[in-house]
């Protein structure tokens, strides 16, 4: 996409991954200018909002990716 359009921007919007931080990685390898995780709610009302998923977890996808340098939808 950057070779047939020079100059845009590229954001990725990601799944939590179930936790695996090398699919993190990997879509980090391909240096999107934002890494963005949808939480959809906040922690309060999360557990009602999402059943069976893990808030904690979500956020932990950012945080990994923002250790590694990368822009979130979180910064």
């Amino acid at each position: 996409m950057r070779q047939r359009a020079p100059g845009v921007g590229v954001e990725t919007l990601v799944p939590h991954f179930s936790g695996r931080f090398d699919l993190v990685v990997q879509v980090l390898g391909a240096t999107p200018e934002v890494f963005a995780h949808n939480i959809e709610t906040v922690h309060r009302i999360f557990r009602r909002a999402r059943r069976g998923f893990h808030y904690e977890r979500n956020l932990e996808v950012l945080r990994h990716a923002a250790a590694r340098g990368a822009v979130t939808s979180r910064n």
